[in-house]
């Protein structure tokens, strides 16, 4: 009989040890809540410090991307500033020397105009070739005259060079010729 007494009690022990550890688990349960009450101000405050720091350090950075996005954008801008200024420079004074030039040939029409007497006429691109003058040829092409303009004899620019040209002295003016001329056709 003991035996039977003992199987039937055990699931009510059973089920009395589960209602215990339920009840203690409530406690458990109500003790932290009063002591989260209890410390939930100073926690409060700590969380929103917390959330306070975060934020601030995210201002701080996406202030930082701007100002270094600024810095980039400006140094941009001064570089591209500081290469047309250079261009600017550098258009003033090739316009500078081919004036100079024009003028001390006695071309009065410009860079595509006719230098004529009697019984020739020249134009400053033939000049600037026959004299082997490499970087005016170059200056001359860069404002704009037709390489091909033939002279009261019927030739180019490159042809005077090479009329002209006594162990390669015309070398360079040939080259910056017949880079221009392959441009006009179409090739390099």
């Amino acid at each position: 009989m003991d035996q039977e007494h003992e199987e039937q009690c055990r699931p009510k022990e059973q089920e009395e040890e589960r209602a215990r550890q339920k009840r203690e688990a409530q406690l458990r349960r109500e003790r932290e809540e009063e002591g989260e009450e209890a410390e939930d101000p100073h926690r409060q405050k700590e969380q929103r410090e917390c959330e306070e720091r975060l934020r601030l350090e995210e201002q701080v950075r996406a202030a930082e991307e701007v100002a270094e996005e600024a810095a980039q954008g400006a140094f941009a801008e001064k570089a591209a500033r500081r290469a047309e200024a250079l261009r600017a420079e550098q258009d003033r004074k090739r316009r500078a020397a081919v004036a100079a030039f024009l003028k001390m040939h006695g071309f009065t029409g410009g860079v595509s105009g006719a230098k004529r007497n009697l019984m020739n006429s020249t134009y400053p691109l033939h000049r600037a070739a026959k004299t082997a003058n490499a970087q005016m040829v170059g200056y001359l092409l860069m404002e704009g005259p037709d390489p091909m303009q033939a002279n009261s004899a019927g030739r180019n620019a490159a042809q005077v060079a090479q009329r002209h040209d006594s162990k390669c002295s015309h070398a360079a003016v040939l080259r910056i010729l017949s880079t221009s001329n392959a441009r006009l056709v179409g090739g390099a």
